[in-house]
């Protein structure tokens, strides 16, 4: 198979957030968006972190059935708290079988697409499928 750069299949508009979001802010952008994943950005549009779907809805605080009072914002936290800050990256050049194998190893749905440090897109494991079965079905 030839090697395939990772621009090739890439997201370019990539959905980016703050550190200082709260949690719940957060899904909802995913859900707005129908992503599983947003990379955390400082200023600069450095990747400082990554955030799950699944990281978030675990973070909100358990509502008690008993309660009379529902959460307050403050017992959400923000997304600085429940990121994950060692984040994995590719660059543009790299091959979508490296992203692969990055995902696989480290059992991650997507890595973020960096240029000089900088967020410039993010590959998922949607991205590599859609990819096969578009190879695939040209072949038969």
């Amino acid at each position: 198979m030839k090697s395939i750069p990772v621009s090739e299949l890439m997201t370019v508009d990539v959905i980016s957030i703050n550190r200082d979001l709260q949690v719940d802010d957060a899904i909802r952008v995913m859900r707005d968006n129908q992503v599983r994943r947003l990379p955390v950005v400082d200023l600069t549009k450095r990747v400082i972190g990554i955030i799950t779907l699944d990281q978030a809805i675990h973070s909100l605080p358990k509502e008690d059935p008993r309660s009379l009072f529902p959460s307050l914002d403050s017992d959400i936290p923000a997304v600085r708290e429940v990121m994950t800050d060692y984040v994995y990256t590719v660059e543009p050049e790299e091959s979508i079988a490296r992203a692969a194998q990055l995902m696989m190893v480290h059992k991650f749905g997507g890595v973020p697409v960096v240029k000089d440090r900088k967020l410039v897109g993010i590959i998922t494991e949607s991205d590599i499928f859609r990819f096969i079965i578009q190879e695939y079905a040209d072949d038969e």
